[in-house]
């Protein structure tokens, strides 16, 4: 049984192609979708309910506040876990879409020969015509804090009277960060196993982005085993939901530049408590 999770924030259009792709791509009639709304107010979620209002396996998911990516999609596994559990659990970033109709097929076969954990599709971007996976992530939190760095010079550009700087900026080696393979968050399939062995099949200490390392760390504590999957593929329309947000790529940067820095610094109070 398989069981979709999709993560909605303000972009319909996009959420809606994704539901149609896999409602057009599937065929096992117990495969459910887990649509997780995480209060958008701007009438979207009430458009897709009304869209799908027919079609019986969907289940929609308020939120009564944005919970960030880990803690969305969590509520959305856990709830798919309780109800139905299934063994595999579908993370599709909402600007994602499949076209292939033996995904199902290829999902159980890949595990049948390989017994993973976490199965990372290709994940094709169709604005720059690339696979991002393997995804390349921080290697260590020694790494992290050097990122760190990076970014709070970054905000004295963006604050500045020429923030246009931080493109430039972005492009200069000034921290040498060392990165290892990793997975990418827009597509991710999760097994039952993995999903029973873990309570927060994603690790809920960040709002939004470093999501990757922390699966990363994960995975290298507890010896999980990945496999980067040439046959299952997944296509996506990068960072959608971050231009409902953003009018114009400066205010994009800042946006990114900010919820980046948030992020590390969640993930450092974390590691203060831990140890």
């Amino acid at each position: 049984m398989f069981a979709f999770i999709i993560l909605h924030y303000l972009d319909e259009k996009s959420t809606e192609k994704c539901i149609k792709s896999i409602l057009d791509n599937t065929y096992e009639p117990e495969t459910k979708i887990i649509v997780v709304d995480n209060a958008s107010n701007n009438g979207s979620i009430e458009y897709l309910k009304a869209s799908f209002s027919l079609i019986s396996n969907i289940a929609f998911i308020t939120n009564n506040q944005n919970l960030g990516y880990s803690r969305g999609n969590n509520i959305g596994i856990k709830y798919a876990k309780q109800t139905f559990n299934p063994d595999f659990y579908i993370v599709l970033n909402n600007d994602t879409f499949i076209t292939d109709r033996n995904i199902e097929d290829k999902i159980k076969d890949e595990y049948i020969k390989n017994e993973y954990d976490i199965c990372a599709p290709i994940i094709w971007n169709c604005k720059r015509h690339y696979n991002q996976n393997p995804f390349y992530v921080i290697s260590s939190y020694s790494e992290l804090e050097k990122k760190y760095k990076q970014l709070l010079v970054g905000k004295k550009i963006l604050d500045s009277y020429l923030p246009i700087f931080y493109y430039f900026y972005n492009k200069l080696p000034f921290y040498k960060i060392k990165y290892e393979k990793g997975i990418f968050g827009a597509a991710i399939i999760f097994t039952k196993k993995y999903v029973h062995r873990f309570g927060e099949p994603y690790p809920e200490i960040t709002f939004l982005y470093f999501e990757e390392f922390l699966l990363n760390q994960r995975i290298k504590e507890f010896s999980l085993k990945i496999q980067y999957s040439d046959n299952i593929k997944v296509f996506h329309n990068h960072s959608s939901s971050t231009k409902k947000i953003s009018k114009n790529n400066i205010m994009k940067w800042k946006f990114q530049n900010k919820e980046m820095i948030n992020a590390i610094k969640a993930i450092k109070n974390k590691d203060k408590k831990l140890r």
